[in-house]
């Protein structure tokens, strides 16, 4: 089984997607979901119309997991990504 962590990180303020992946994929279909959750729900939460498809994605490098379990790269990489 491909059992992993994955963290998406929306950063209004930057305009962008922070992705970070323990075995070092990206899931393109995440992120399209993860933005058009954001343009619905200021649409219905403030009546704010925002237009995610120039902001950028960015891959975060992390150690990469060896195991299905380990917590650990994804923290590290976490840690570089908001600091």
């Amino acid at each position: 089984r491909d059992v992993h962590w994955c963290l998406a990180i929306i950063d209004m303020k930057e305009e962008t997607f922070h992705y970070l992946d323990s075995l070092g994929g990206k899931d393109s279909g995440v992120l399209r979901i993860l933005a058009r959750y954001i343009m619905d729900e200021l649409k219905d939460k403030n009546n704010i119309e925002i237009d995610t498809s120039s902001w950028r994605v960015v891959s975060v490098h992390i150690p990469l997991q060896h195991n299905g379990y380990t917590f650990f790269p994804l923290l590290v990489g976490l840690n570089s990504a908001v600091t």
